[in-house]
């Protein structure tokens, strides 16, 4: 019998089935693994939920609601047992908070009670204390302190028992010191007076002459001592504000210090308003009594000869001057007749290309140009001396170096950039040094080495050439000096070179090689990197820092070093991580610095922002975005954390630094030598681009490139 043959077909159709199943578990296959690896790439799915959170910060006392809390996706994870969910707030809403909550923290249902405060002293942190003190409508500015109000007391203290001085003086006691309560009144019976304040029905406010203050009890002894001894002043603050006074103590001296300073500010804004907001006439133009000028067109003239202006009102023809095509008229509606003066953007000059303006001049009633004692002013033959003095064709000088400005516009010099003696700055990399260290611009001009300065990063410059000096010495290399990684200089002497060509210093420490950088002499070393605070340092009233593992905290809070120094808590002040910790002087911003309300700048890179636009500092720290000003690569932070436009800087004569609103810039001062050479080297020039104290919008002359008279040289 032979064997049954298995037919092609059947063969077929079983391996093309076989195929199919085949290309399915291989699809399959795929599937799952895609699905595998997303997961992996996603990780596992992280059930969250929504917690009830503060919306501010929050003190104790406070009743809690809507108006004052949000809610957080927070992983279940991380979700504390008594954490507040949004579906059970309804039964806390409008319970009291009985411990502070800090902005974005969760609010846990022990930090709530229907019941708190039982009385006064529950309000009361622990180990604080409350004292009431005595105060009249004046100390309590009119009745205008209100508990949780942050107040700063001062006291008027004998000079007998200040070291048995003859002079009586102002000190400051205590600062941000929270008020606890006023006369009897606690911050929640104080809710339903707000309301009242904020309808207007502030008469309805009761007087008190008591109130009573958050304290320590080192604080307290403070307080009653000074209660005793002298009479206290009360000062209130935005409770905002984290600032504090700067001196110890005011006495007769200091307030006559004061007023001399007042006057000379005062004085040198008269000198710059002098002559200010000139116009020129047209022809039909009228002046009116009140100094208005009323152009041709917007009156009319009735059959009495009065004037009628567009909107009826009728003025007496006695009351106006009219005024020829040409004429100048000063802003407060003086004629002035000297012929030899023009106007130019509100800018009164002579037509030599003086300016008059902010120099202390004046018109009088017969508009004539006097100077400060009246006497009148000849422009004929007007000069500018070196140090930007007024001189008449006789010599006598009308205005004395320190009101005239040189002018703004800084620069923010740049690693590498150099300063010509005519005041151009060279960039880095528009110009070689040869062998003989002198400068060779792109153009094959070769300037000589003694006639260039060089710049340290950061330092300022005026577009006059001048250099200000921002208490940052410029650190510049000599022979055989070597840069360590850590931005310290050794100097030549102060290091030997092994066999291996490693660094070994005076005391042996051995560095490589490879962390060293040669210096050529005449080099620029640039400032090391800011100071920015890590977790856990702190900052010492000296400006030194421990970082932490430097130190320990004993039991009293106070600070013990390495080397067992003790240091006062009162002494301390503990870091934000990223916080910019500056040396003094002023701050060049750079792109994405934000400067929080203290004045501390935070760099780019030690924060990040939330959905909400605040700012989170790297511990987490949540600050408002209200709270925050956005800084432009190139501004200028003051210490005291006033932000100052580069081009809004004016030097003046004697060196001090201002704004162009003539507020003076601590800390920082120009060379009077620089200004007197380069005001000498503008005027030789036969040019003037800018002279401070005009009157234009932005308080600078803008008087263009002008002829002046030579220099003069008595």
């Amino acid at each position: 019998m032979g064997e049954k043959k298995t037919s092609p077909v059947l063969l077929l159709a079983g391996a093309v089935l076989f195929g199919i199943v085949a290309v399915v578990l291989a699809i399959t296959y795929l599937n799952n693994k895609e699905a595998e690896l997303k997961l992996s790439i996603k990780g596992p799915k992280i059930d969250k939920i929504e917690v009830v959170v503060a919306k501010e910060n929050l003190p104790r006392g406070v009743k809690i609601g809507y108006h004052n809390m949000v809610t957080r996706l927070i992983p279940i994870e991380f979700v504390h047992p008594s954490a507040i969910t949004l579906r059970s707030f309804d039964q806390y809403n409008g319970k009291i908070l009985t411990e502070s909550l800090p902005v974005g923290k969760p609010l846990l249902s022990s930090f709530v009670s229907k019941t708190f405060p039982k009385d006064f002293s529950d309000t009361i942190p622990v180990k604080k204390r409350a004292m009431t003190i005595q105060v009249d409508d004046i100390n309590s500015i009119s009745g205008m302190i209100r508990p949780g109000n942050f107040i700063d007391l001062f006291a008027l203290m004998p000079g007998k028992v200040i070291d048995n001085e003859d002079q009586d003086a102002v000190m400051p006691i205590l600062q941000n010191i929270e008020v606890l309560a006023t006369g009897a009144r606690s911050s929640k019976e104080h809710e339903e007076q707000l309301l009242m304040l904020a309808r207007g029905q502030l008469n309805k406010l009761k007087k008190y002459s008591s109130i009573t203050v958050n304290v320590t009890p080192k604080q307290a002894a403070l307080l009653a001592t000074a209660q005793d001894k002298g009479d206290l002043l009360a000062l209130l603050r935005n409770r905002k504000d984290k600032s504090g006074a700067t001196f110890t103590k005011i006495e007769v001296a200091d307030l006559l210090s004061n007023a001399d300073t007042l006057a000379k500010n005062n004085k040198m804004i008269d000198e710059q308003n002098a002559l200010g907001g000139a116009a020129v006439a047209e022809e039909g133009d009228i002046l009116l009594a009140d100094g208005t000028i009323l152009k041709k067109g917007d009156y009319t003239v009735d059959k009495n000869g009065n004037i009628v202006t567009k909107d009826g009102k009728v003025i007496n023809k006695h009351n106006v001057t009219k005024l020829e095509a040409g004429q100048i008229v000063t802003s407060d509606g003086k004629v002035l007749k000297d012929k030899n003066l023009i106007v130019k953007n509100g800018v009164i000059m002579t037509k030599d290309g003086v300016v008059l303006s902010g120099r202390g001049l004046s018109v009088n009633d017969n508009g004539e140009l006097v100077d400060a004692n009246g006497n009148v002013v000849s422009t004929d033959g007007l000069k500018v001396a070196a140090d930007g003095s007024l001189v008449t064709k006789d010599g006598v000088v009308l205005s004395s170096g320190d009101q005239v400005a040189s002018s703004a516009g800084v620069t923010v010099a740049k690693e590498g950039d150099i300063l010509l003696a005519d005041g151009t700055i060279l960039k880095k990399g528009d110009y070689t040094v040869d062998k003989d260290g002198n400068i060779v611009t792109k153009d094959g001009k070769v300037i000589k080495k003694d006639d260039v300065t060089r710049l340290a990063a950061g330092q300022l410059v005026t577009k006059d050439g001048i250099v200000l000096d921002t208490g940052k010495k410029a650190r510049v290399a000599e022979e055989g000096d070597i840069l360590l990684a850590d931005g310290t200089v050794l100097k030549k002497g102060d290091y030997t070179v092994d066999k291996d060509g490693n660094i070994v210093t005076k005391y042996g420490k051995v560095i490589k090689k490879s962390d060293v950088t040669k210096l050529a002499a005449g080099q620029v070393i640039p400032d090391s990197e800011p100071r920015v605070a890590e977790e856990g340092d702190i900052l010492l009233a000296d400006g030194t820092i421990l970082k932490k593992g430097d130190y320990t905290v004993d039991k009293d809070g106070n600070i013990v070093t390495k080397n067992g120094t003790v240091i006062k808590k009162s002494d301390v002040k503990k870091l934000v991580a990223g916080q910019v910790v500056p040396d003094g002087g002023l701050i060049v911003a750079e792109e994405g610095d934000v400067m929080l309300a203290d004045g501390t700048v935070l760099k780019k890179g030690s924060f990040t922002i939330d959905k909400d636009g605040n700012i989170v500092t790297k511990d987490g720290k949540v600050i408002s975005k209200n709270e925050v000003t956005r800084l432009k690569v190139g501004q200028l932070v003051t210490a005291d954390g006033k932000v100052v436009n580069p081009e809004d800087i004016v030097v003046m004569a004697d060196g001090t630094v201002r704004t162009k609103n003539g507020d003076v810039i601590s800390g920082v001062t120009g060379d009077t030598a620089d200004i007197a050479e380069t005001l000498a080297r503008t005027i030789e020039g036969e040019k003037i681009d800018f002279l401070a104290g005009g009157n234009s919008k932005d308080g600078v002359a803008e008087v263009g490139e002008l002829p002046v008279l030579e220099t003069n040289q008595n």
